[in-house]
């Protein structure tokens, strides 16, 4: 971003005609920019990240404009720091989850169908083979919703550190 700086009056501005020949469309350049008494027309100024446009003033940013978007981040701070509490909270409920089925897993164990005779021996050893599959398999996916809930809260809060420290820096800015 360029800084404008303008004399007030024609003809007083750069008067060594050998730089003036050499800077005069950088000079004439932002004249349709400002009228004759030197006050700035609102001009559109693009926001650092959301492409948002605040008009300029004399004095800077149109106070109001900049208000009403800091507003906005702020809500969206809230908003994604509630999403990282929720993710976390999930994330705590499905390890807890992952814990019970490990802990029911260990107390289970192979018990001995000989007594009932070979076929139904065999159906129930088959029926506890796709049982311990069918736990193998909620075990699995209960691991990857946690791991995918971590990476999400994960980047939900790293998001909100980021917003919030912009909004720090650009409120300091302000201030200064």
């Amino acid at each position: 971003m360029g800084v404008v700086c303008l004399a007030p009056g024609q003809g007083l501005g750069v008067r060594d005609p050998e730089l003036r020949e050499r800077t005069s469309k950088a000079i004439i350049r932002f004249r349709d920019v400002y009228d004759s008494q030197g006050s700035g027309r609102a001009e559109p100024v693009a926001g650092e990240q959301t492409g948002q446009l605040f008009q300029t003033r004399i004095s800077g940013y149109d106070k109001t404009q900049v208000d009403e978007r800091i507003g906005a981040l702020e809500a969206a701070l809230r908003d994604a720091r509630a999403r990282v509490e929720e993710l976390d909270s999930r994330a705590m409920k499905l390890a807890g989850e992952v814990a019970e089925a490990h802990r029911q897993l260990r107390e289970v164990e192979r018990p001995s169908y000989s007594g009932l005779g070979a076929r139904i021996e065999q159906l129930l050893r088959l029926a506890e083979e796709q049982a311990s599959d069918v736990i193998a398999a909620a075990t699995k996916d209960a691991d990857d919703s946690l791991a995918q809930a971590r990476v999400e809260a994960a980047q939900a809060r790293a998001a909100a550190q980021n917003e919030a420290g912009e909004l720090t820096a650009s409120a300091q800015r302000e201030s200064a």
